[in-house]
């Protein structure tokens, strides 16, 4: 039987001898709890493992130099490891900050209490205030972003191309010309369907990358893209100040920075993230060629259709030539039978009043 844990439990009561070897073979917890943290030493926690935290001291006193304290999950409080910390590399650790510890990862079974504890081997970073401060908002920046929902590029740009209307694309970049040829070539044919309009700013400038997200408010694009090639000075797009300018934004936002391993603050919040400018410019190619390809099949059907509509037309004329002919033919008999009828009823009245002249001639006769 199994007791929705994954454990085949043998709920059929044992007798006789097999009770006995059963009880004989039986781990005590102790012994149970020992053989799991023994079966843990091994893989990969027998190397030093890196864990990021809240350092939180709990130890009043140490024992023989080690300080067992606690590392707390950043994102789930409620988390918290045990941490065997040298008397030396706890100085140089303060309480409630966070920072990274090196160490492994140990199991151990103490008077029948099993235990994970970190032996810290090394301190790898202390957070300053200041970074602290910087992760927190950016964290509330993502979460705002999480909040309010990514919205549908695809299916605004989409919407537009299946209605024969051209795409109007606000396309944020530096001076760097290579950058617009790249989007361009990879764009291809398709720039016919696009009407691209592009915005300079210094790209090494939080302000004047965040001011040219706000002026894009007043621009009647569908969509805006903040476009950079790779290289140094990416971190001012994990600038705070950027990110509220993008989040503050009434169109969706597109980013296409860097190469496909840069992820910025700004990637976080935009609606969507495209890795490079060439692969922006792919994607809008992409999005024009299926778009065409539904509209020609929808035209297709609907040609079907009309030719259908053709065929039962054509069945529905000749059906009315034919009973137009039977019409007329008809028309015909009636005319011809009435003529004959018209030509009977008058020899009809020719004899009955020579009939009735006859008849009083006799009349005569037989008096006089």
């Amino acid at each position: 039987m199994d007791d929705g844990h994954g454990l085949a439990l043998n709920t059929k009561p044992a007798s006789g001898a097999n009770a006995g070897e059963e009880a004989a073979k039986a781990l005590s917890p102790y012994a149970l709890l020992s053989s799991v943290a023994a079966s843990l030493r091994t893989g990969q926690y027998t190397s030093t493992v890196v864990v990021r935290g809240v350092y939180r001291r709990k130890s009043a006193r140490d024992y023989g130099g080690l300080w067992y304290d606690e590392l707390q999950d950043e994102q789930v409080p409620g988390c918290r490891l045990e941490v065997r910390t040298p008397s030396d590399l706890r100085a140089s650790v303060p309480d409630g900050r966070p920072v990274v510890l090196g160490g492994v990862l140990v199991a151990e079974c103490t008077n029948g209490r099993f235990r994970l504890i970190l032996n810290v081997s090394g301190v790898r970073g202390v957070e300053s205030p200041a970074a602290e401060r910087a992760l927190r908002e950016r964290l509330e920046l993502i979460r705002s972003k999480m909040a309010s929902g990514k919205r549908d590029v695809y299916g605004a740009l989409r919407s537009r191309l299946a209605q024969g209307e051209k795409v109007r694309v606000l396309l944020v970049t530096g001076a760097e010309s290579v950058v617009r040829r790249d989007v361009e070539a990879a764009l291809g044919p398709a720039s016919v369907l696009y009407d691209l309009v592009w915005e300079q700013a210094n790209m090494a400038s939080p302000l004047s990358v965040a001011s040219a997200l706000q002026a894009s408010a007043r621009s009647t694009a569908d969509v805006v893209a903040v476009v950079r090639g790779g290289g140094a000075g990416l971190e001012v797009f994990d600038d705070p100040q950027v990110a509220r300018a993008a989040l503050s934004m009434p169109r969706p936002l597109v980013t296409a920075l860097g190469h496909a391993v840069d992820v910025s603050l700004l990637d976080e919040v935009a609606d969507l993230n495209l890795e490079t400018p060439t692969r922006l410019g792919q994607w809008l190619r992409e999005l024009a060629e299926q778009v065409a390809s539904e509209r020609a099949a929808s035209l297709a059907a609907v040609q079907r259709e009309v030719d259908a509509l053709r065929r039962d037309l054509e069945v529905a004329r000749r059906e009315r030539d034919r009973l137009g002919t039977e019409l007329l033919e008809a028309r015909s008999t009636v005319q011809v039978l009435s003529a004959a009828a018209s030509r009977g009823i008058r020899w009809a009245v020719v004899a009955g009043l020579i009939g009735a002249a006859l008849g009083i001639l006799m009349t005569y006769v037989l008096i006089r």
